[in-house]
């Protein structure tokens, strides 16, 4: 853990918002997604750099869990993010809310508030509300929830992309592929595949976690 952290540059432990359950290890306390996130995280930023993006990040997330990989994100790129936007279930967000306002109350810009004079600006947007977004983003990330989606959701957010994204878009999903009460989940790249506004730039297995696979597409 040491070389770990003295690789980030930062203390690796989770925080204890909304009463976690997790271990202490080495003296700090990790919850089962503490290292999952932080590895996604580290991955889409060598993802980021390979690609050269150096402007500021300006990034949407659809689906964003309770917010794990948010945090993890911008304590690896800091300052590098100027927009960070989370996509998702208005009960989701919810969470999302507390869980962020909690560890970056700083940043968090709720419905109705002023984003002047917030550094890195984090918005949380309801799925119904996508068109709302007022920026190109630069980065789109997916991560553990468009195959669960249904088909007609996955395009609607892709079509937004075409339209809307310039830059990348990361996909850490898995591809079990298997029915949900008879109805296949949605096979990531299949679905991409019909929007040539994107162009797969890699693929990789994920070292984390088995059947999961991680995928960068370029727009152009």
């Amino acid at each position: 853990m040491d070389k770990l952290e003295s690789h980030f540059g930062f203390r690796i432990e989770a925080p204890r918002f909304g009463d976690p359950r997790g271990i202490l290890f080495g003296g700090r306390f990790l919850v089962r997604e503490t290292c999952s996130h932080l590895y996604t995280a580290q991955r889409i930023q060598e993802i980021i750099n390979r690609q050269g993006i150096d402007e500021p990040l300006k990034i949407v997330e659809i689906g964003g869990g309770y917010g794990g990989t948010c945090y993890w994100l911008r304590k690896l790129l800091g300052d590098r993010i100027a927009r960070y936007v989370i996509v998702d279930l208005p009960e989701v967000g919810l969470v999302q809310s507390y869980f962020l306002g909690s560890a970056a109350s700083e940043s968090l810009v709720l419905e109705g508030e002023r984003l002047e004079g917030v550094l890195s600006p984090i918005q949380l947007i309801p799925y119904f509300d996508l068109e709302k977004i007022d920026f190109q983003p630069n980065v789109l990330i997916n991560q553990d929830s468009m195959p669960e989606m249904p088909e007609s959701e996955v395009d609607r957010y892709l079509a937004w992309g075409v339209k809307s994204l310039n830059g990348l878009f990361i996909s850490f999903n898995q591809e079990a592929y298997s029915p949900w009460a008879g109805t296949p989940q949605v096979h990531v790249p299949t679905a991409v595949a019909k929007y040539p506004h994107y162009r797969r730039v890699s693929r990789e297995t994920s070292w984390d976690r088995r059947g999961y696979v991680e995928e960068a597409y370029v727009t152009q």
